[in-house]
C-alpha cells in the first residue's frame, strides 16, 4: 500500500490518464482525488461519472451534454465541460460503449470534442483517470475495449490491494469503525477477541464498503452487550453465504476467507480424502475435520 501511495504522488505530477484497478468498495476514488489535489489541477473541477448502468445514449449525454435551445441550462451540460481545466473521473471504464470509447480516445489524443451539447468546444483540456474492477488487457485481447484506449490510460497503473491482504490497515479500519458506528447508534456493545479475530480472516471482498455496511448491520442486531464470536459467524452465513456443488449437491460455506479458501483447495485437489488433505496441510485428521466444520466444509468427505 505504500508503493501505491508513492506512486500515486508521482503519477500526479504527470497530465497523462491514469487506470486505478481495484476490487469493488476499495479506496479508488480516495487514489484519484489525492491525485487531483496533488497535481497542478487542483484549483479546477473534480468530476465523476460511473459508466455502469446507461445505455449508449444515456452515455453520451452524461459525458456530451445535450443540445438544447437554452445555452444557460447548465444541467444538460456534459462532464467534459465540467472537467475543463480539472479531471473527470471515469468509473467502471470497462462499461464504456465502444462509440464512447472511441470519442474519449479523441478527447484525450486530440484534446477536442466534435459537440459537447450546450457549447462546442475546439479544445478541452481534461485529464482523465479511469477506474476498473475487471481485467482491461484480457477484455482488449477478447475486442471488448478498444486498443489504443487501453494503452493511452494503462502506462500509469495503480493496482490497490484488496483490504484482506493489508491485515495492519484492516484491524485498523475494524476497530475505528466498530467505534464510529458505536458512537453513531449510541451503543455501547464489546467486541470479544474472538469475534476480532473473525473479522480479521473473512475475505471482505468488497472492501471497506462491505465492512463499513456488515458493522452497522452487526451492531444494530446485536442483543447482547458482549459481541461473540458465533454471532459474528451466524451473520455472515446470513449475509453472504456461499454455495458451492459436488456431485450436483449444493453446499452451504458458513463464509470464505483466506484459511477457508485454502482449505477449499486442497480439499477439491484430493476429492475430498480428508486423509491426504490433512497430510498436506500438516495437521491431523481431527484437526481437520474440526476445520471443515468452523467453515462448513462437512459435506466434502471422503
Amino acid at each position: 500500500m505504500k508503493e501505491c501511495v508513492e506512486q500515486a504522488k508521482i503519477y500526479s505530477q504527470s497530465s497523462n490518464p491514469i487506470l486505478i484497478v481495484g476490487e469493488t468498495g476499495s479506496e479508488t476514488t480516495e487514489f484519484a482525488e489525492a491525485v487531483h489535489n496533488n497535481s497542478v489541477r487542483k484549483s479546477g473541477p473534480f468530476v465523476r461519472v460511473n459508466c455502469s448502468s446507461m445505455n449508449e445514449e444515456q452515455q453520451e449525454e452524461v459525458f456530451f451534454g445535450v443540445k438544447t435551445e437554452n445555452r444557460k441550462n447548465v444541467e444538460k451540460m456534459g462532464a467534459v465541460i465540467k472537467a475543463n481545466h480539472g479531471t473527470l473521473l471515469v468509473e467502471e471504464i470497462e462499461n464504456l460503449t465502444m462509440s464512447l470509447q472511441r470519442r474519449l480516445i479523441d478527447m484525450i489524443q486530440n484534446y477536442s470534442v466534435e459537440d459537447c451539447g450546450t457549447e462546442s468546444l475546439g479544445v478541452v483540456d481534461v485529464r482523465i483517470i479511469a477506474v476498473s474492477g475487471s481485467n482491461l488487457y484480457q477484455k482488449m485481447l477478447q475486442g471488448e475495449f478498444r486498443q489504443d484506449l487501453y494503452y493511452a490510460i494503462s502506462s500509469l497503473q495503480l493496482q490497490i490491494p484488496p483490504l484482506r491482504e493489508r491485515p495492519i490497515e484492516l484491524e485498523r479500519y475494524i476497530m475505528s469503525l466498530f467505534k464510529e458506528k458505536l458512537t453513531h447508534y449510541k451503543r455501547y456493545h464489546v467486541l470479544t477477541p474472538a469475534a476480532k479475530e473473525l473479522l480479521m480472516h473473512y475475505g471482505w471482498h468488497g472492501n471497506k464498503l462491505q465492512l463499513s455496511y456488515f458493522m452497522d448491520r452487526m451492531i444494530l442486531s446485536a442483543k447482547k452487550r458482549r459481541i461473540e464470536a458465533d454471532y459474528v459467524e451466524k451473520l455472515l452465513m446470513e449475509l453472504y453465504p456461499v454455495v458451492e456443488k459436488k456431485d450436483g449437491q449444493e453446499y452451504l460455506i458458513v463464509y470464505k476467507d483466506t484459511k477457508a479458501e485454502e482449505l477449499m483447495k486442497v480439499l477439491k485437489k484430493y476429492h475430498g480424502n480428508r486423509d491426504m488433505a490433512a497430510q498436506e496441510l500438516g495437521i491431523s485428521k481431527t484437526t481437520l475435520w474440526r476445520h471443515m466444520k468452523k467453515y462448513g466444509l462437512d459435506g466434502y468427505t471422503n
